[in-house]
């Protein structure tokens, strides 16, 4: 879904793989944060 986001933006245009990878690893570090509660991560906060 990111990889044909930024694509269809044309997003960034000359470095579009590295900015997809970027992507990927902030979205995957993000998850584990939340799945493991850390502080700062949404799922920490209280309702």
């Amino acid at each position: 879904m990111v990889k044909r986001i930024l694509r269809n933006y044309k997003y960034p245009p000359d470095s579009q793989d590295a900015a997809v990878e970027l992507v990927l690893q902030q979205a995957k570090a993000l998850g584990e944060a939340w799945a493991q509660g850390e502080p700062g991560s949404l799922a920490s906060r209280p309702q």
